[in-house]
C-alpha cells in the first residue's frame, strides 16, 4: 500500500481509535507482519507511542517483542526515544539523563482482563528475547544497561555478594587445609617414602649413625601430625558444603539434561566440588585402606586449581572484572585452537631431537681422559631430550623463549660429545627460528589481533550472563518483593562528583561501560584531564542539535548549487582549463553527441543520403510529439536549471538527443 506510513500518521493525529481487528491483531501487529518498517517507524516516533505499545499483541504478546524478532532497527529507534536528556549543558554538574523501560517491561501496563496475557508474566522477557535472536546492537543500548544496573542495585548487588561471601569462605577453608596439610601430612609422607627408597637401597645405612643423607634427616623417626581442631571443623565445613553442592548440581542436571554441560562454568563446579569432597573424607581414612594418600593430594591438587579458577569464571557477570574474564576466556580458547594446530611442530623437532641427542658421548680427546671425573654426575651426560616427554617440555619452553642453547647444544658440540654434531646444530637453528620466532609471532599476533572486537564480544557475552542471572533470580524471588524494588525510569547525573569516590568503587561492578557507573566516566573529570575546556554554559543541546542539522541542510544545499552550475557549464558548451567531468553518464552523452555531429556532416552525397535514411527510421516512433518534444526540451533546458531543488530530475539525455534532431534537420 503506497503512502501506508503517511496515512498512519494522519489516522493517529486526528485521534482515531486503536482497536483490534477480527483477527485480534493491532495495527502495529499488521505493521510487524507485513514488515511495514516505514509504518511502524512512524507509529514509534508518534507522540501516542505509548498508547501503542501498551495494547497486547495476539502474535507476540507484546508489540516490543515483535520488534526485536522482525523490525530490530525500530526497536532501536524505540530504545533512543526512552532516552531524555535535560537541557543543561552536557559538561554541567547538573545535566541529567532520564531513561524509560516502559518498552523493556510492557508487561506492567497489562490489562488484568486481557485474555492474551498470562497471570504471572515471563521474568526479562524482552532482554531475553534480544539474547535469543542475537540483538546485540539492542542489548548494549544505554537504555538496556541503565535497566540491568537497576535490577543490579535493587537487589542483585545483595544477592550476589553474599553468594560471593559464602563461596570465599568455602574457598579460604579449602585453601587453609591445603597449607596445613602439605605441613603434617604430605611432607611427612614424601620423607617415610625417601627412607623406604633408602633403606631398600642401602640397607647398612639403618645401622650406622649417619644422622642425614644429603639433604634427608634420618632421626628422628618421621610420623604424620594429626589435624588441629580448628582444621577439623574446616573439614566438616568443606564436606557439608561441597556434598549440598553436589547435590545441587545432580538436580539441575536432571531438570536441564544435556543443556547443563554446554556451560564450562559447570564442568569446573563439578570437578571441584568432587575433588574437593574426596580429598576431605580422605582424611579420615588414617590406615589408607580406601583412599592411598597419593590419590588424596593429588585430588587436592586439582581441588584447589578448579576452586580458584571457578571465583574467576565467577566474576565475569559484573563490569570491569566482567569484561577482563572475558577478554582471557577468548583469548585463551583463540590460543588452544592455534596451539593444537602449532603442536605438530613441536612433536615433530622432539621427535627429532630424541634421535639426535638422547644424551652424551665421551669425546675422542685425549685431554678429557687425563682429567678426573670422579665427581662427576649422572645428570651431567643426560640430555633434555632423553626421554619424549622431557623433549616435549623442552621444545615447549623454547616456544616462550628459553633456548639455553650455551648448555644443550654449544657445550657439547664444541666438546665433541655428540654423536650428530651437525645435524643437530642444524636442526637446533631451524628450532630456534621456526618455534622460538615464527609459531611465537603468530601466537602473539593472533592473540592480540583485533581486540576491540574481542573486548565488543567480551562485554556482550558478560550483558548476557547478566539477563540469566537476573532471569534466574526474578523466576524465584516473590512478587511481593519485585513490585517493590521495581522501577519504570530512572534519572542519572553522569557529572555528578560528590559522592564520586563511594560511587567509583560501584563502577567495577556495573553493568556499564568500563567508566562509571551509567556507562560515562564523568565527562567533567574527563574533559579536565584531557585538557579540553570544561566550562558549564546555559546552551541547551536541543540548539546545538538545530544547529548541526542547520549546517547540514546548507550543505546539502551547496552542494546542489554546485552540480546546477556544473551541469549548466556542460549544456552551454564552455570550455575552461579545469574541465573535470563526475558523472560517467555525461561523458557518454558527450561521446555519442559529437559522434552525431560529425555523422550530420557528410562529405559525400551518399553518406548524406544514408545518414539521412538512418536517422528518419530512429526517430519515426516519436515523429507525432516531434515538435512538442523539442519544445518541451527547449522549455526544459531553459527553466529546469534554475530550479535548484530539483537537479536530480534535470537529465538532459532526451534534450541532447531533440536538439540533435533539430541541428541535422
Amino acid at each position: 500500500m503506497h503512502n501506508a506510513a503517511q496515512s498512519a500518521e494522519f489516522l493517529l493525529n486526528k485521534g482515531a481509535n486503536l482497536v483490534f481487528n477480527k483477527n485480534g491483531m493491532s495495527a502495529m501487529d499488521l505493521a510487524i507482519a507485513n514488515k511495514a518498517q516505514e509504518v511502524a517507524l512512524t507509529m514509534v516516533q508518534h507522540e501516542r507511542w505509548k498508547e501503542i505499545l501498551s495494547q497486547p499483541s495476539a502474535v507476540y504478546g507484546w508489540a516490543t517483542h515483535g520488534l526485536i524478532k522482525e523490525l530490530p532497527s525500530v526497536m532501536k529507534v524505540l530504545l533512543d526515544r526512552c532516552v531524555d536528556v535535560s537541557n543543561r549543558h552536557p559538561l554541567s554538574a547538573e545535566y541529567y539523563e532520564k531513561y524509560d523501560y516502559l518498552p523493556l517491561q510492557l508487561e506492567l501496563y497489562r490489562e488484568l482482563d486481557s485474555p492474551t496475557q498470562k497471570d504471572k508474566p515471563k521474568p526479562l522477557e524482552a532482554l531475553n528475547n534480544m539474547v535469543q535472536y542475537k540483538r546485540y546492537e539492542l542489548i548494549a543500548h544505554p537504555v538496556c544497561k541503565s535497566y540491568l544496573n537497576s535490577k543490579w542495585m535493587s537487589y542483585g548487588i545483595y544477592l550476589h555478594f553474599s553468594n560471593l561471601l559464602i563461596y570465599s569462605a568455602f574457598l579460604g577453608m579449602l585453601t587453609s587445609l591445603i597449607l596445613r596439610g602439605i605441613e603434617i601430612d604430605l611432607k611427612p609422607r614424601m620423607k617415610t617414602m625417601s627412607l623406604d627408597h633408602l633403606y631398600a637401597n642401602k640397607p647398612n645405612m639403618s645401622h650406622t649413625n649417619v644422622s642425614h643423607f644429603g639433604p634427608l634427616h634420618l632421626k628422628p623417626d618421621i610420623q604424620s601430625e594429626s589435624l588441629p581442631s580448628v582444621d577439623v571443623a574446616f573439614l566438616y565445613v568443606v564436606m557439608i558444603f561441597t556434598a549440598s553442592h553436589l547435590l545441587k548440581k545432580f538436580l539441575q542436571i536432571s531438570i536441564q539434561g544435556s543443556r547443563y554441560f554446554f556451560r564450562l562454568t559447570n564442568y569446573f563446579e563439578l570437578i571441584c566440588y568432587a575433588t574437593a569432597l574426596v580429598f576431605a573424607v580422605a582424611f579420615f581414612d588414617i590406615p589408607d585402606k580406601y583412599v592411598p594418600w597419593r590419590i588424596q593430594w593429588l585430588f587436592g591438587a586439582i581441588a584447589i586449581f578448579c576452586a580458584w579458577f571457578n571465583l574467576l569464571l565467577h566474576m565475569q557477570r559484573y563490569g570491569k572484572p566482567g569484561i577482563y574474564v572475558g577478554i582471557f576466556l577468548r583469548e585463551l580458547r583463540i590460543l588452544m585452537k592455534a596451539i593444537t594446530v602449532y603442536f605438530i611442530m613441536i612433536i615433530a623437532f622432539s621427535m627429532a631431537f630424541c634421535v639426535l641427542n638422547p644424551e652424551k658421548i665421551f669425546p675422542d680427546n685425549r685431554n678429557f681422559y687425563e682429567q678426573d671425573h670422579g665427581d662427576d654426575s649422572p645428570n651431567d651426560w643426560q640430555t633434555a631430550h632423553k626421554t619424549v616427554q622431557s623433549s616435549l617440555i623442552r621444545i615447549s619452553d623454547m616456544l616462550v623463549g628459553d633456548v639455553d642453547a650455551i648448555q644443550n647444544y654449544i657445550d657439547p658440540i664444541l666438546n665433541d660429545q655428540l654423536v650428530f654434531p651437525g645435524a643437530t646444530y642444524f636442526l637446533a637453528l631451524v628450532t630456534v627460528g621456526v618455534i622460538t620466532l615464527l609459531i611465537q609471532a603468530i601466537l602473539m599476533g593472533t592473540a592480540v589481533y583485533d581486540l576491540e572486537k574481542i573486548e565488543k564480544s567480551a562485554t556482550i557475552n558478560m550483558l548476557a550472563m547478566q539477563v540469566a542471572l537476573h532471569t534466574d533470580l526474578e523466576s524465584k524471588l516473590p512478587e511481593a518483593f519485585l513490585s517493590r524494588v521495581q522501577k519504570t525510569e530512572a534519572i542519572v547525573y553522569p557529572n555528578y562528583t560528590k559522592w564520586r569516590a563511594l560511587t567509583k568503587w560501584f563502577d567495577i561492578f556495573t553493568t556499564g561501560d568500563l567508566e562509571g557507573l551509567t556507562g560515562k566516566a564523568g565527562r567533567l573529570g574527563e574533559r579536565r584531564r584531557k585538557g579540553l575546556p570544561s566550562g558549564e554554559g546555559s546552551t541547551s543541546v536541543q540548539a546545538h542539535a538545530q544547529q548541526q542539522t542547520k549546517l547540514k541542510d546548507v550543505n546539502a544545499k551547496m552542494d546542489q548549487h554546485y552540480e546546477l552550475l556544473r551541469l549548466v557549464v556542460q549544456r552551454m558548451d564552455i570550455k575552461v582549463d579545469t574541465d573535470v567531468v563526475d558523472d560517467p553518464t555525461v561523458a557518454r552523452r558527450r561521446i555519442s553527441r559529437y559522434a552525431v555531429r560529425q555523422n550530420s556532416r557528410p562529405r559525400t552525397a551518399w553518406k548524406a543520403i544514408q545518414a539521412s535514411v538512418s536517422l528518419k527510421s530512429a526517430l519515426r516512433p516519436n515523429s507525432q510529439g516531434s515538435d512538442q518534444s523539442v519544445k518541451s526540451g527547449r522549455k526544459s533546458a531553459s527553466f529546469g536549471l534554475l530550479e535548484s531543488s530539483s537537479s536530480e530530475h534535470f537529465d538532459g539525455g532526451d534534450t541532447d538527443h531533440v536538439s540533435d534532431e533539430d541541428h541535422i534537420h
